[in-house]
This record gives structure tokens, C-alpha cells and sequence, in this order.
């Protein structure tokens, strides 16, 4: 932590913007953002989540040019901003951390293909499959093994998943009466992951 410093971002503060300069990198501390990127044609595509834990930025540490999408914080969000200073001193003392980085990089080329066959997926599965990601991402767990995902919402939820607010809400009435998830204040909790596993696939 001593690297960078803290930030807090309320529910929709922009964290990166796409197009601005490529001079520090985030690390997550609590909360998801989401990333979009704006096309020429004026099309807003969203790229990803992330949460708790991910980077977010590190490309530009690498290549030096502009942001090439936008971050977005979906509810409260925590982070610490690391500058290009910090992390270059940081890595010549410690060579593994570029390596890290590195392979994260790789990781989310290849989360940005898959992302391409999520577009063509209908709602319900999109939805599905967010929620099943933040779940195998989250290390909170009630006794009975049940997953939560803390600090989001259905609402939240839904535009992570380019979904409209009545689908959304079909879905998680669905999905209460199964038994596959419970809702509460800013927290969702997942009662069956090999049900929602099924619903994210399309099986």
C-alpha cells in the first residue's frame, strides 16, 4: 500500500478515461468497476468487469500510449493508485512483478475473445454469467458454503451485463424461487453454484 495512495470512487465516478494518459495503474482494493470502450462510430461496447484484486491500467505502464477504454465504478470503490514512477522503482527491485503483469496482460487478451462470444448471448445467460464470475472471484463464504458477492446490486448486475432493468429483474425472481441465490442489502448471495453454472452456460 505504501506504493501508491488510496482512492474512494462513488457508483458511476469515472477511475480511467478512455483516450487520457497512461500514467499509473490501479489495484482494486473493494468494490467492481466496469470497462467499456467507446468505438469511432460512437458505439459504447462493454469490455469487462473487474474487482477486488485486478489491475487495472498496467497495459500503459508497458506501451506508453493512451487509455483504450474507460473504467467505471459500479457502486463504492476502492483502489490505490500506483504512478509510473512508483511501479518502474518498484519493479527493478522486485522482477517478478513485471512477469506477474505481464501474464495478467495475457489473461485479459484472452478474456477479451471470450467477451466476444458473450455479446451473443441472450440476457438471462449474460446475467448469469456475471454473477457466476463475481462468485468464483469472491472469497466470502457463509458457513453453509454459499457464496457472497459483497457491495453490488441487481441493478449493478444488470448493466454489467448489458441487460435492461425489467430482465433483470425477471431473472433474479427466477432465481430466488429456485433457490439459486438470496438478495439483500448491497450483497447478493449465491446458494447454488452448479445451478447457476447451468444457467451461465445455457445448459
Amino acid at each position: 500500500l505504501a506504493l501508491g495512495n488510496r482512492q474512494h470512487c462513488h457508483d458511476k465516478d469515472v477511475i480511467v478515461l478512455q483516450g487520457g494518459p497512461g500514467d499509473s495503474l490501479y489495484v482494486l482494493l473493494a468494490g467492481v468497476v466496469k470497462i467499456t470502450m467507446t468505438t469511432e462510430n460512437g458505439t459504447n461496447t462493454t469490455l469487462a468487469t473487474r474487482q477486488r484484486g485486478d489491475l487495472i491500467g498496467e497495459v500503459a505502464l508497458f506501451d506508453g500510449r493512451p487509455r483504450a477504454a474507460t473504467v467505471t465504478a459500479v457502486g463504492e470503490v476502492a483502489a490505490l493508485k500506483v504512478s509510473q514512477a512508483s511501479f518502474r522503482d518498484f519493479a527493478k527491485r522486485h522482477p517478478a512483478a513485471a512477469s506477474t503483469i505481464m501474464k495478467s496482460i495475457v489473461s485479459k487478451i484472452r478474456e477479451s475473445d471470450e467477451r466476444l462470444a458473450h455479446r451473443s448471448r441472450q440476457a438471462p445467460e449474460r446475467l448469469a454469467l456475471v454473477l457466476y464470475n463475481l462468485a468464483l472471484a469472491s472469497t466470502d463464504r457463509e458457513p453453509d458454503g454459499s457464496v457472497v458477492i459483497p457491495q453490488v446490486t441487481q441493478g449493478d448486475i444488470a448493466r454489467l451485463a448489458d441487460a435492461g432493468v425489467a430482465t433483470a429483474e425477471r431473472f433474479f425472481k427466477t432465481c430466488r424461487e429456485q433457490g439459486v441465490l438470496a438478495t439483500g442489502y448491497r450483497q447478493l448471495t449465491i446458494r447454488d453454484m452448479s445451478m447457476l453454472e447451468h444457467m451461465a452456460t445455457g445448459g
